[in-house]
């Protein structure tokens, strides 16, 4: 006679991960994210070659704010009972937007 096989509780084989073994590797997940909060972390400051900006001795409001031109118009659309309605065109470059001065004049 054949001896039967215990059950581990898994009637059937499972793919990946039970609830259960989701829940606590979220947890695990979630402690590991938390234990640097309770006990602190260092800080690390690495030197910049050539240093850095002074923020106060960097002139500000030099040049006005620039403007941007009105968008073309591409088309209208007509809507169902309704009005018309304005078709635009967005490219990913438009002409001016890649020659702006971001920095202050000297």
């Amino acid at each position: 006679m054949r001896k039967k096989r215990r059950q581990t509780g898994l009637k059937r084989k499972q793919k990946g991960f039970s609830r259960r073994a989701f829940i606590k590797l979220c947890g695990a997940a979630g402690l590991a994210l938390c234990l640097p909060l309770k006990w602190g972390t260092r800080t690390v400051y690495a030197q910049i070659p050539g240093g850095t900006l002074d923020p106060l001795a960097v002139p500000k409001y030099q040049t006005p704010l620039l403007i941007p031109p009105v968008m073309p118009r591409a088309g209208t659309i007509k809507l169902k009972g309704g009005p018309n309605a304005d078709y635009y065109e967005i490219s990913p470059s438009l002409p001016g937007i890649n020659s702006l001065q971001i920095t202050p004049t000297p």
